[in-house]
């Protein structure tokens, strides 16, 4: 696999087009997320619940297309 991420670095296009889907830093190659979860609440709240908490899920404007199926 990285083998194959070195080759694409090589090429102006493929970055772009992975820069649309990845994440790149010192850390490794992450996929780029497609929303947040808004809920108010402290990372610790969170992990306290042992039922889950509210919240709404935010779709990035780019990604909502592609969930309605287009």
């Amino acid at each position: 696999m990285s083998s194959l991420i070195t080759e694409l670095l090589k090429d102006e296009d493929a970055i772009y087009e992975l820069s649309k889907y990845f994440v790149m830093n010192e850390n490794g190659l992450f996929l780029r997320p497609i929303g947040i979860v808004r809920h108010g609440l402290s990372d610790d709240a969170i992990r306290a619940s042992n039922e889950g908490v509210d919240g709404v899920i935010e779709v990035f404007e780019e990604f909502a297309d592609g969930l309605r199926g287009h």
